[in-house]
């Protein structure tokens, strides 16, 4: 896949006429019917749907649309400030434009937390990043280097000072745990912490999810939890879950893996979420990125768990197999 096949595309999605696109591109219709095979030849997709009379995009030709045009206002300003740079004389040195919105996450998952609004606001140029505790996310926000701030209050999270900051609630959240499909308590509704002591437990991607797992399972369940090592990669921490290695406790805000299943802890206390901002951050953005973020919450959990009990239903064959394997797995990992 090359730009020129790229451009040749943009163009006949911009005019929906290869004659009349051919013609802006300088070049002969036949060769940008050759860019627009290549190029779906290239995605393994059709992106343009076209007849004697009238040309259409595919909803992956309206995707990669969006994308490449994206892309090449991003090309453009790094052009312009190329030549810029080589004028002569030579300018003096300028900072690089900050970021439209940079939002930090005290918590897990940020990547998952951050995916929804990069889809909900895609003239926003969005950066993230993360923080160890509450107290320096409120720090950032307050020296401006942060414009929005998520993290959460569990039961063992020390005061935070939020002077000089808008804070609002995003959602209250049942503490769950995420259990392979095939374990022993997949099909309860609910668990006690105390029915998990002596599993081997995923230590969670952050401090902050190792320390929930230590604090719930000695406060809330009376035993010691038993930690596997964490991995370098926190998506590979996750995955121990999803192969059947282990226990873990679920993001607050986001959906579980296909192969695993959330379930509430009974009689164990809720977290809160919440969105800060500074007062330099435009009200309007906090307040639709805050509009977002409750929808997601809202979404994830309960869908969740609904289409992992119709699954069990429906193949109950493939249900006795994940038991097997996450017997197979637990024996492994006790010897």
């Amino acid at each position: 896949m090359n730009w020129g096949d790229l451009s040749g595309f943009l163009a006949v999605a911009g005019e929906l006429n290869f004659t009349r696109a051919a013609a802006t591109l300088h070049i002969t219709q036949p060769a940008l019917s050759v860019r627009i095979r290549r190029l779906e030849k290239n995605l393994g997709v059709r992106l343009l749907e076209r007849s004697t009379r009238v040309t259409t995009l595919t909803a992956a030709g309206r995707v990669l649309k969006d994308w490449v045009e994206r892309t090449a206002q991003g090309w453009e300003q790094v052009q312009r400030e190329i030549d810029e740079a080589a004028a002569e004389p030579p300018e003096p040195a300028v900072p690089l434009p900050r970021p439209a919105a940079r939002l930090d996450v005290c918590g897990p998952e940020p990547r998952l937390v951050l995916a929804p609004l990069v889809r909900r606001f895609t003239r926003v140029l969005w950066t993230w990043g993360t923080a160890p505790a509450p107290r320096v996310l409120a720090n950032r926000l307050r020296s401006g280097g942060v414009q929005l701030g998520l993290w959460y209050r569990m039961p063992f999270t020390e005061p935070v000072d939020l002077r000089g900051l808008e804070t609002a609630l995003i959602r209250q959240i049942p503490l769950a745990v995420e259990l392979p499909a095939g374990h022993r308590l997949a099909a309860a509704d609910s668990v006690e912490l105390a029915e998990l002591a002596g599993e081997a437990w995923s230590p969670g991607a952050t401090d902050q999810e190792r320390a929930l797992v230590e604090w719930a399972c000695v406060h809330l369940g009376g035993f010691q939890p038993r930690l596997l090592e964490p991995g370098d990669d926190p998506a590979e921490t996750r995955r121990m879950v999803t192969a059947g290695r282990a226990v873990g406790f679920a993001g607050p805000l986001t959906g579980s893996a296909p192969a695993v299943v959330r379930r509430p802890v009974r009689g164990a206390p809720q977290w809160a979420a919440y969105l800060s901002w500074s007062v330099n951050t435009p009200t309007g953005l906090a307040h639709q990125v805050l509009t977002t973020l409750r929808a997601e919450a809202e979404t994830a959990a309960p869908a969740e768990q609904g289409r992992r009990a119709e699954a069990v239903q429906r193949n109950p064959y493939r249900s006795r197999i994940a038991s097997q394997r996450y017997a197979t797995a637990s024996c492994d990992t006790a010897r």
